[in-house]
């Protein structure tokens, strides 16, 4: 076989090998444009129109956009938003990246530990609502009484703008952070331990391990989790719809919360679709700028 023979049956075997290849995704991808390009593309067309209920009545541009930037609560339903999503990434991050390597060295009861840790993930957002809504009640709960019995001050958790931020947030938390553990832990399974040994040998100490060794390894997980859990909160409802229904003030209005109001409490779809667009922006950016960051940080190393 000559050499040009030779090469034009391997083009025709990597041809074959491609459309044979898209023959098993393209199911996999008209599922992926109907249950995600189909749905943004519809909420851009209603977002840019006047609705009545869910008919969409005439072309007004970008009216529904500047009336969200217009109202007073929808600006501080952006407030609250971004208080919401950085303050959570922050706690749990904080403290779930710890806990996994605690969860990742040898101790008694490991297996019981890390068991345990997945009990508030698997609990539903409105149990935790209801649990942390007993937790915080004003006449009866445990935390209320708890801290009473100890500072000799009644705190309203959910009665005052910042104690019910605050207390969104610790719900929140307590909610999601052990997919954080998960992901870490599991990412932590995969370094190699020769390099902590290595790094014992060279006098190296816990601290500076965990900042030059685990952490820098860690980085390709923390950004893919970073981007799961902004896209998560930004467009979480259900746990704030229960806890605090966006009160005290519209102290913890979301922009989700407030999207789902347009559209089930005043029936304004137009309103409602183009603050979930917003919300597809802003995860969007986010999105961007935590792999940017990630492929710096990776080309400084």
């Amino acid at each position: 076989m000559t050499e040009k023979k030779r090469v034009r049956s391997y083009k025709k075997l990597k041809k074959k090998d491609f459309m044979l290849s898209l023959a098993y995704i393209m199911p996999l991808m008209i599922v992926v444009a109907l249950v995600t390009f189909v749905p943004i593309a519809i909420a851009v067309r209603w977002s840019l129109h006047d609705t009545y209920y869910l008919q969409i009545r005439d072309f007004v541009g970008f009216a529904n956009y500047k009336r969200i930037f217009t109202e007073g609560f929808a600006l501080q339903a952006i407030r609250n938003s971004l208080w919401y999503v950085f303050g959570s990434l922050a706690i749990v991050f904080l403290l779930g990246v710890p806990i996994a390597v605690v969860l990742n060295s040898k101790f008694p009861l490991q297996g019981m530990f890390r068991t345990m840790i997945i009990i508030p993930w698997v609990i539903s957002q409105t149990i935790t609502a209801m649990l942390y809504r007993w937790l915080y009640n004003n006449s009866f709960g445990v935390l209320v009484y708890l801290i009473e019995l100890v500072s000799g001050k009644r705190i309203n958790f959910l009665g005052e703008v910042w104690a019910a931020r605050i207390s969104t947030l610790i719900a929140n938390c307590w909610n999601s952070m052990p997919i954080i553990i998960i992901m870490m832990l599991a990412a932590l399974q995969s370094i190699p331990q020769d390099i902590y040994d290595s790094a014992k040998v060279d006098g190296a100490s816990s601290l500076k391990m965990y900042t030059r060794i685990t952490l820098p390894l860690l980085r390709p997980t923390i950004a893919i989790t970073l981007v799961m859990q902004s896209i998560e909160y930004f467009s979480m409802v259900t746990l704030i719809k229960n806890l605090t229904d966006g009160g005290p003030l519209y102290g913890t209005l979301t922009l989700s919360l407030y999207a789902y109001r347009s559209l089930f409490t005043s029936w304004d779809a137009g309103g409602s679709a183009a603050i979930s667009v917003l919300i597809l922006i802003f995860n969007a950016v986010l999105s961007i700028f935590y792999i940017r960051m990630l492929n710096r940080n990776n080309e400084a190393a």
